[in-house]
């Protein structure tokens, strides 16, 4: 099962050693849609930060995606990563590529085809813990921008949102200094 609610079900298992409260999740893209409907149980996590989260997905989108994973599966090596990212640090480079390498194509192909209907807005809107948003710049590319977006923010009291100017979809890789400051502002 690789439905949003599948991994947010297994998020929402994982648990700090004592078994109490996550005090601050951070979730990435995918990540940040499955946290979302995870951080409904308002007992799994006090904080959310969320960096450009998959919270809902247009056909653009999906489009863009689904080129970006073809690429990364047709070739996975470190010299491809930094040709298509050559800002990113040497370790994020390595990193991208062994995670394309070790990646199951299937796994990955699934998480598309078993949510035709990628949208976790309702939960957004119903969050009951401080959230903020990290979100990539629309000008260089943005799962989380427009009024999907917008409207995200607008529902929920809860949320906030920040934007890491000149950064894409990876705004801790392409703008890390930057990222981390937003990060560091929201905790303070």
């Amino acid at each position: 099962d690789y439905t949003l609610d599948a991994f947010a079900a297994d998020l929402a298992h994982t648990h700090p050693e004592d078994a109490g409260t996550w005090d601050l999740v951070v979730a990435h893209s995918l990540g940040g849609a499955a946290a979302t409907l995870a951080a409904a149980d308002a007992t799994w996590a006090r904080r959310l930060v969320l960096i450009d989260p998959a919270i809902a997905l247009t056909p653009r989108d999906r489009g863009i995606v689904r080129a970006s994973q073809e690429e990364s599966f047709a070739d996975p090596s470190p010299a491809a990563v930094r040709a298509a990212h050559p800002t990113w640090h040497p370790h994020d480079v390595e990193l991208k590529a062994l995670s394309a390498q070790q990646a199951s194509r299937w796994a990955v192909e699934q998480t598309s085809a078993q949510n035709p209907e990628w949208d976790v807005t309702d939960a957004a809107a119903a969050l009951t813990v401080p959230t903020h948003v990290i979100a990539s710049d629309p000008k260089v590319y943005s799962i989380f921008a427009g009024k999907p977006a917008e409207a995200v923010v607008e529902a929920n009291p809860q949320i906030t949102m920040t934007i890491v100017a000149g950064a894409g979809h990876s705004p801790h890789r392409d703008k890390p200094e930057e990222t981390v400051r937003a990060l560091l502002e929201v905790l303070s």
